[in-house]
């Protein structure tokens, strides 16, 4: 099962940014309705335990006043955003050769029909064309884009980070 990206490290934000550019797009990071002000009660929605946070400045803000309780990753950093808001995503899963693969659902702009970036030499996902090089040494995972919606929680969808939707884990 896939999950939204868990950031652990500058080094990976930095590697996520070199790989994708400028363009926002959805990290794992939810706030639980429970708590709404703007520091409080943010949490993965994978297992993941990361404590590292890169939120840009005067973020989190809760600008829509309760309304902003999903993260995105921008070039200026972290910032809460309302889960309807249009975004791509990065997620995550476990490879059977136990390193992560990252997919980006991205939407009609990406490359098509499919681009992995793999520096771990290790087996990737089939694809239909070839790996491309990274512009990062460090990045040892593979990134696989889809210009398709391939599920409701990896689209570009306004209904793909619908707070019901949040907690919850996209399949392979």
């Amino acid at each position: 099962r896939s999950s939204l990206v868990c950031i652990e490290s500058a080094v990976e934000q930095g590697d996520l940014h070199a790989a994708y550019g400028n363009e926002p797009f959805w990290i794992g990071l939810y706030q639980s309705s429970a708590e709404l002000e703007p520091g409080g009660n943010w949490a993965w929605t994978s297992e993941c335990t990361s404590k590292f946070r890169s939120w840009g400045a005067h973020e989190p803000n809760d600008w829509m006043r309760g309304g902003e309780q999903c993260a995105a990753s921008g070039s200026w950093g972290w910032y809460d955003e309302p889960c309807d808001a249009l975004h791509n995503c990065v997620c995550e899963w476990p490879s059977k050769t136990s390193s992560a693969y990252w997919q980006w659902a991205a939407g009609a702009s990406a490359l098509s029909p499919f681009m992995v970036i793999d520096t771990s030499l290790e087996a990737a996902p089939p694809m239909t064309t070839p790996p491309v090089t990274t512009p990062s040494a460090s990045l040892s995972q593979a990134v696989v884009s889809y210009p398709h919606q391939a599920s409701p929680q990896l689209a570009r969808t306004r209904s793909s980070l619908a707070p019901a939707a949040v907690g919850g884990n996209a399949a392979e």
